[in-house]
C-alpha cells in the first residue's frame, strides 16, 4: 500500500512538472545560408541568427534542410516553394555586402502570402563583431516573428498553416520558382486550401548550433551588452551605386617634392632670358573631402604651399641674389559625383574652382639690378572640371588611381610688373596613385602628378629685356608673350575616413 502511495505521488510530482515546463513552439523558421563574397562574415551573422530564434524557442531550418526541400519544390534554396515545402512559416533572407565597413541586409517574408514582415540594414565596421551583430539581428526577428504570429486571426499552428499552403499561381511561380532570388518581390497571389502530400523535412543533427544555450538568450542579455551593439549596429543609408565608393568624411594630408618646374616666356619661336626654373622644392598640403549617402554627391576642399628659389641663368647685367626665394599658394574647392559602372571601380566627376599665387619674398635693389624683370607676384583664377577612376583590389585594400582635370584660366595677374596687359589660358593636369588602407579608417598613399599652364598675354608688358633678348627681339618690351608652366609633383600621404 505504501508503494503504491509512493508511486502516485511520484507520477502526480512528475506529471506537475511536465505542465510547468514551458512549451516549445512548433514554428519553423527557415534561414538558408546568407548571400556575399565575405564567407566568414555571412556564416557568423546568419548562425547567430539561427541562434537567437532557437533560443526563442522556434524550430529552425537550416541550408540542409532547405537543401532536401528544394529538390522536392523544384525551386532555389532560398525560394518560398521551398520554404513551404519544409513546412516554414517564415523565410528569412540576408545578404552582405562591401569592403572593409560591410553592409547586412536581412527580409523577413510570410511563407503563406509572401509578404514582407519586417527588414533590418546594419553596417559592420569590423568582422570581429559579425557575431554580436548577428544576436541583435535575431532578437529583433524574434520579435517581429512573433508579433506577426500574434497578429493572425487564427491560431498559429505549424500543422494547420502548413495545410492551407497552396500552390503558387502561375505568375508567382514564374517570378520565384528557380530564381533562387536573394530578396523575392511581394506578392499577393491567391492560394488554393489543398492539403500538402510532401513530407515535412526533419533538421538533421548536425545542424544544431552548440553555441546556441539558453545563456545567450535575448531574456538573458543585459543591457550594457546591448548597448555595446547598438554602437556596433549602425543603420546604413543608400548610397552611391558603386561598392567602392566611401560614404562619409575622408582628409589626406600629404608632402613630397616638387621634382621640377620651369617657367618660360617666350615671343614667337625665340624662349627670353626671362625664363627660369626651379630647383628640388618641398610641397605640402591637404584635401578634406565628404561624400553624402545620397547618390554619390559630395564636397572637398584642398590646399597646398611650396617655398621656392628661383634658378635664374647668368644674365647681363647680373641678378643679385642669385636665387630669389618665394612660395607657391593654391587652394580651392568643389562638389564631386562618385560613379560605379563595375562592382570594383569607381569614377569621380569633379567640378570646382581654385586660386593659385605666387609671391617674390626677396626684394631686389635697383643698384645690382633691373627691377623689371622679374614678376614679383602672380595671382589666376580657376574653374575646373575633372575626372578620377579608382579600381579596388585585395577586398578594397589597395586603391589604384588616375585622374585628370582641365582648368580655364579665366584671370591671371602680375604685378607689379606684367608680361602683357590682357592675358588668358588654360591649365591641364594628369596623375596616378596608389593608396594602401590597413583597416576602414587608416591608410597610406602615394602619387604623382604633371601640370601644364599655358598663359597667352595680348599687348605690350613692361618688364624689362636682358640684353641679350634685346638684340634678338629688336626691342626693348615684350610684345604679345607667352608664358609656360610645368610641374612635376611627387607626393607621399596619410589617409583617414571617418
Amino acid at each position: 500500500m505504501v508503494t503504491r502511495v509512493r508511486i502516485a505521488t511520484i507520477l502526480a510530482s512528475l506529471a506537475c512538472w511536465l505542465l510547468a515546463a514551458p512549451t516549445v513552439n512548433a514554428e519553423k523558421i527557415a534561414v538558408p545560408n546568407f548571400k556575399g563574397k565575405s564567407k566568414k562574415v555571412k556564416a557568423k551573422v546568419a548562425r547567430a541568427i539561427r541562434a537567437e530564434l532557437r533560443a526563442s524557442d522556434y524550430t529552425v531550418l537550416g541550408p540542409k534542410s532547405l537543401k532536401k526541400a528544394a529538390q522536392g519544390a523544384g525551386a532555389g534554396v532560398r525560394s518560398l516553394e521551398t520554404a513551404r515545402e519544409g513546412g516554414a512559416v517564415v523565410l528569412v533572407l540576408g545578404k552582405v555586402t562591401g569592403k572593409k565597413k560591410k553592409k547586412i541586409a536581412v527580409r523577413v517574408l510570410d511563407v503563406v502570402n509572401g509578404k514582407e514582415i519586417t527588414s533590418l540594414e546594419g553596417r559592420l565596421k569590423s568582422s570581429k563583431r559579425a557575431k554580436k551583430v548577428g544576436k541583435s539581428m535575431g532578437k529583433k526577428i524574434s520579435t517581429a516573428i512573433a508579433e506577426h504570429l500574434k497578429s493572425l486571426s487564427e491560431p498559429p499552428v505549424s500543422k494547420s498553416r502548413a495545410i492551407a499552403v497552396a500552390e503558387p499561381s502561375s505568375a508567382s511561380t514564374a517570378q520565384n520558382a528557380g530564381t533562387d532570388d536573394e530578396f523575392p518581390e511581394d506578392t499577393s497571389a491567391e492560394v488554393r486550401s489543398e492539403p500538402s502530400t510532401k513530407a515535412t523535412s526533419v533538421i538533421p543533427k548536425d545542424e544544431i548550433d552548440t553555441a546556441s544555450s539558453l545563456s545567450e538568450s535575448p531574456r538573458s542579455l543585459i543591457l550594457s551588452e546591448e548597448e555595446k551593439e547598438e554602437r556596433v549596429f549602425e543603420p546604413v543609408k543608400e548610397k552611391t551605386d558603386s561598392s567602392s565608393s566611401r560614404i562619409g568624411l575622408q582628409v589626406d594630408l600629404e608632402g613630397g617634392l616638387l621634382a621640377r618646374h620651369q617657367y618660360t616666356v617666350s615671343v614667337g619661336t625665340y624662349a627670353t632670358g626671362l625664363s627660369n626654373g626651379l630647383v628640388g622644392v618641398p610641397t605640402m598640403g591637404g584635401r578634406l573631402s565628404y561624400t553624402t549617402p545620397f547618390a554619390g554627391l559630395g564636397i572637398n576642399v584642398y590646399g597646398y604651399f611650396e617655398p621656392f628659389a628661383y634658378n635664374v641663368a647668368a644674365v647681363e647685367p647680373a641678378l643679385e641674389p642669385v636665387k630669389p626665394m618665394g612660395d607657391f599658394v593654391n587652394f580651392g574647392g568643389g562638389i564631386h559625383l562618385d560613379l560605379g559602372l563595375y562592382e570594383h571601380i569607381t569614377f569621380r566627376t569633379m567640378l570646382g574652382a581654385e586660386q593659385a599665387s605666387m609671391t617674390v619674398q626677396e626684394q631686389f635693389t635697383a643698384d645690382t639690378m633691373q627691377p623689371g624683370s622679374v614678376v614679383l607676384s602672380w595671382t589666376s583664377l580657376r574653374p575646373f572640371l575633372g575626372i578620377m577612376g579608382t579600381i579596388s583590389l585585395l577586398q578594397g585594400h589597395l586603391d589604384l588611381s588616375f585622374n585628370t582635370t582641365y582648368k580655364l584660366v579665366s584671370s591671371y595677374t602680375e604685378q607689379p610688373f606684367f608680361t602683357g596687359e590682357f592675358a588668358s589660358g588654360y591649365d591641364v593636369v594628369a596623375g596616378a596613385g596608389v593608396r594602401y588602407w590597413f583597416n576602414s579608417n587608416f591608410g597610406l598613399f602615394t602619387r604623382a602628378e604633371y601640370e601644364y599652364k599655358h598663359v597667352a598675354f595680348e599687348g605690350e608688358g613692361n618688364r624689362l629685356l636682358f640684353d641679350s633678348d634685346k638684340m634678338a627681339l629688336s626691342a626693348d618690351r615684350l610684345l604679345d608673350a607667352v608664358a609656360d608652366h610645368n610641374w612635376l609633383r611627387i607626393y607621399l600621404g596619410l589617409s583617414m575616413s571617418f
